[in-house]
């Protein structure tokens, strides 16, 4: 019997043929809603940019940001660990948040934007839809907005 595979979705590594996808959730510290529009933007705006590097070779399919957590859909090769992916997706944010608004270290405390933890469940073709779906019903409009170039 022949099984009916669409391949177009899968990545090449050098010496492998995958689709790792992730739907990863993490909240601000003490679930405050601290994320407003300019922080929303600057936001959108970090994880752009770590799209385009895309270290660890990393693909960012979407982000969804709410005002006390945000939601990454992301593709990673078999040689990568999730853990490793989380910490650069809230270690780099932070500092760069942090250094632009201090004030808002009075109000969550130093050094973590971020709490402790996350949420990620592995997606296969058939969740995809349905994350997205999800996605959209949280009114995360510009969730794909610069990571599907």
């Amino acid at each position: 019997m022949k099984k009916n595979i669409n391949f177009k979705f899968f990545k090449k590594g050098q010496h492998s043929v995958y689709l790792n996808s992730y739907h990863i959730v993490f909240a601000t510290k003490y679930r405050k809603k601290i994320i407003g529009r300019i922080l929303e933007k600057e936001l959108h705006q970090i994880y752009s940019e770590i799209a385009a590097q895309r270290p660890y070779n990393i693909e960012l399919v979407g982000v969804g940001i709410e005002t006390d957590h945000i939601h990454i859909l992301i593709s990673i090769p078999p040689s990568v660990s999730v853990s490793k992916i989380v910490q650069k997706l809230k270690g780099h944010p932070s500092r760069i948040i942090f250094k632009k608004y201090p004030f808002l270290e009075k109000r969550i405390g130093k050094r973590n934007f971020w709490q402790i933890g996350y949420f990620c469940r592995s997606l296969g073709d058939a969740n995809l839809p349905q994350i997205f779906s999800y996605l959209n019903k949280q009114k995360l409009s510009d969730y794909l907005a610069n990571f599907t170039k």
